[in-house]
């Protein structure tokens, strides 16, 4: 009986150890591709020499991703295909990693193995930003604003009235219909009104001026409105004139380069040369009011 006993345990035994006793030697180690964007796929290569003709040793091998992350593994489990050896992995961020592999003891019962022979090896491993997928999303160049200023023009054209307002209207359906929804306050309009604005028309650079001074249209603006005032305003619309000149006689905020007191009074002037009566009327009104002001200050 005690034989008997003796014989199972060392049966056992030696069992046990013969299949820790044969292993896998460590041959190479690398890491591919070469340049690893970080959010894709590695492979980690290992290849492997039978120490031993035994198909069914294993060795135990450590895997160390060098990120805080490891892997243990029994080599040998799939006979000879395990002699080159491969597993993948992610990197998700970007960095350089020192990776590795290394045999080590695995207790597993009677599936307990050896580490794996041979010395431990790294590799270098680089991971970079995803470069391509940012250079897919086209880069927005934010076209440079220029300045608002209320600036006199090196010469001056003549006046633009209603009359001309009407006879714009009659010739050119764009504007009409961007002029009949801006009466209406459809939105639609606003985009009508900045194309003909755009193309140059006078009296469309003034109404989109107003379109900036209001909240309905959604581009509430108070310095885009006197830019395209004073486009309008150098055309020669007499109505963009008067705004231009009030704005820059009180709302200095609306520039971004302050109008002098000079300038608001020649853009006065120059409403005042209107044929419309109540612009006529308003832009002298104005006027007088800057040449109280100036006087007050001693001419400046």
């Amino acid at each position: 009986m005690s034989l008997s006993f003796s014989s199972k345990v060392f049966t056992l035994f030696f069992g046990l150890n013969a299949s820790l006793a044969f292993s896998q030697e460590i041959l190479s180690f690398n890491v591919e591709p070469e340049k690893i964007i970080e959010g894709t796929e590695a492979v980690f290569r290992i290849n492997f020499a039978k120490t031993s003709s035994s198909a069914s040793a294993w060795c135990g091998l450590k895997i160390d991703f060098g990120n805080g992350d490891t892997k243990n593994i029994r080599i040998g489990e799939n006979g000879d295909k395990d002699l080159n050896f491969s597993i993948k992995y992610t990197y998700p961020n970007v960095g350089t990693y020192s990776a590795s592999v290394v045999g080590e003891y695995m207790s597993r019962g009677l599936k307990s193995a050896i580490g794996c022979a041979g010395p431990k090896r790294t590799y270098k491993v680089v991971v970079t930003a995803n470069k391509q997928e940012k250079s897919e999303k086209p880069e927005v160049v934010v076209p440079k604003r220029p300045l608002v200023t209320a600036d006199l023009p090196t010469s001056f054209n003549q006046p633009i009235d209603q009359d001309r307002l009407q006879a714009i209207s009659a010739s050119n359906p764009g504007f009409r219909d961007a002029i009949q929804g801006y009466t209406m306050k459809k939105v639609e309009s606003v985009t009508l009104m900045m194309m003909q604005a755009n193309q140059g028309e006078p009296y469309a650079q003034f109404f989109y001026g107003l379109a900036h001074t209001e909240t309905w249209t959604n581009i509430y603006d108070k310095k885009q409105a006197c830019y395209w005032f004073r486009q309008s305003a150098v055309a020669g619309v007499s109505q963009a004139r008067l705004f231009l000149a009030t704005k820059a006689f009180k709302d200095k905020e609306c520039f971004d380069v302050p109008p002098t007191l000079e300038q608001a009074k020649v853009w006065a002037q120059l409403a005042s040369m209107s044929t419309d009566p109540i612009v006529k009327a308003d832009a002298e009104k104005l006027l007088q009011e800057i040449l109280r002001f100036q006087i007050e200050r001693g001419g400046r």
